[in-house]
């Protein structure tokens, strides 16, 4: 909870920053990507969202467990709870979201094999 937290607080003070910068600037700023690897925790499709726990992304974030918005509710399908999954997370200055969901056929992971699996436990407790 309190890596998400910290997650959503850089977030909040990097669109501080952008807001600072000049219009011709923050125009020019692209949307980033950024490779995820992890296990589905939950699938929301009310919501276009589902929740992983996703291993590092060297740069960016650390591993930690936390929902991902997706753009078409397609990308959804297939993903179950437990599956390992592969996408693409795309963050702009404004928002961000995953895409290219791909499940990884050949592994299904189990909650031991996660490094924060003991932060992520209450995530499964509460659905």
């Amino acid at each position: 909870m309190k890596r998400v937290l910290t997650a959503l607080l850089l977030l909040a003070i990097a669109r501080a920053e952008a807001r600072a910068l000049p219009v011709d600037v923050q125009s020019s700023a692209a949307a980033q990507e950024y490779p995820v690897t992890g296990m589905v925790l939950k699938v929301d499709r009310s919501l276009n969202s589902f929740t992983a726990s996703i291993e590092a992304i060297p740069g960016f974030m650390p591993a930690m467990a936390m929902p991902f918005e997706v753009r078409q509710k397609k990308e959804l399908d297939g993903l179950v709870p437990g599956a390992a999954v592969e996408f693409t997370l795309v963050v702009d200055r404004k928002s961000s979201h995953a895409e290219r969901i791909r499940v990884v056929p050949s592994r299904r992971m189990t909650l031991t094999e996660l490094p924060n699996f003991c932060r992520i436990r209450h995530v499964l407790t509460q659905s």
